[in-house]
């Protein structure tokens, strides 16, 4: 019976280990497009780009991480001298006998000092 339990336990925290491996970078590139992203746009609403400029830089900067988004799934709003960029985009995750999506929504603003 001892053995037993050793054996599910291993099993489970090998599973653990697995669903860590599968899930975690999603998160991590997640995180570090956010801090990407949080400094981009404290230096280029400085920079007085379009929207358009900003956007092919957010792009590069998440390709950068292994991400795939479009220019459609990036949201730019300036009010008064505060710049807002919301970016929404998933991470397909495939396990055996599961897949699933996972959403994020990383986000930046900026206040120009001036």
């Amino acid at each position: 019976m001892a053995r037993i339990k050793a054996f599910l336990a291993f099993g489970i925290v090998i599973a653990f280990m697995y669903v860590c491996y599968v899930v975690g970078p999603p998160y991590f590139n997640n995180y570090q497009f956010q801090d990407d992203l949080k400094t981009e746009v404290r230096f280029l609403q400085n920079d007085g780009k379009s929207d358009d400029d900003i956007k092919a830089r957010i792009i590069k900067k998440a390709l950068d991480e292994n991400l795939v988004i479009t220019p459609q799934q990036i949201k730019i709003t300036r009010f008064n001298k505060t710049i807002t960029v919301d970016v929404n985009y998933t991470v397909h995750v495939d396990m055996p006998g599961y897949s699933t999506d996972l959403e994020f929504h990383p986000s930046a603003n900026n206040t120009l000092a001036m």
